[in-house]
């Protein structure tokens, strides 16, 4: 991944000025800063989901240039504060992180719901697989939210404040 003098606006406010990254792949990188300091804004617009200027590469292409099914098969976001009205089952949530490998009328099969069990195992949500996510704790809703994003087996995978609402065991 490599940002070259991103900048981004939103609603006339300089929100980014000037980012400049680069992140090898393999390596882990945290960002640090006061709240409204820019840090879930500049998440978004790695993900093309805020408007911005410069460049974003995302395996030596512009992440603009990418399909959003193609940008999502090489990036995962599990973003802040989650909130969910409709009421699916764990398994049906976690198994959305597959949709970038299906067509829009192909169903899932044995391999994405083997994918979903270990997922689920490697968050420590063994079980979870038929509770409602409206039954569940900011805590567990976040880790089911992680195990989505490891079943869509992107090579980038952004994390913003991951550790939020989880009991420290598993911060």
């Amino acid at each position: 991944l490599s940002l070259d003098q991103v900048d981004v606006r939103l609603d006339d406010q300089q929100i980014l000025r000037t980012v400049s990254l680069d992140v090898e792949r393999g390596t882990w990188v945290g960002l640090i800063g006061p709240n409204g300091s820019g840090k879930t804004t500049l998440l978004r617009a790695i993900g093309t989901h805020v408007p911005f200027a410069g460049e974003i590469i995302l395996d030596g292409r512009s992440v603009t240039e990418w399909s959003a099914q193609e940008r999502a098969r090489r990036l995962a976001y599990v973003r802040q504060a989650p909130s969910l009205t409709f009421d699916f089952t764990v398994e049906e949530l976690v198994v959305l992180g597959r949709a970038p490998y299906r067509g829009w009328v192909q169903s899932y099969g044995p391999d994405d719901r083997s994918r979903v069990r270990e997922a689920l195992s490697s968050v420590d949500l063994d079980g979870f697989a038929d509770r409602s996510v409206l039954s569940l704790s900011g805590g567990e809703l976040q880790r089911v939210l992680l195990a989505q994003a490891l079943v869509q087996e992107a090579a980038l995978l952004m994390l913003d404040e991951p550790t939020s609402h989880l009991d420290v065991h598993y911060q």
